[in-house]
């Protein structure tokens, strides 16, 4: 029984370094896909420059 659980923990050691992968690969697309389309959106929609406008008082 205790094989049997150490061979268990192996291979469920050596399925999580791919697991990881996957996750971070995930993330980072979805990074990348935000920002991506983020700037697109910027293009769209222009901004106000809150900066350049003058108050008079």
């Amino acid at each position: 029984m205790q094989e049997f659980t150490e061979v268990t923990n192996s291979r469920m050691m050596l399925l999580n370094f791919p697991s990881l992968f996957i996750c971070l690969s995930v993330t980072g697309m979805q990074i990348w896909h935000l920002k991506s389309f983020f700037e697109n959106k910027a293009h769209l929609i222009p901004i106000p420059d809150l900066f350049t406008y003058s108050c008079d008082f």
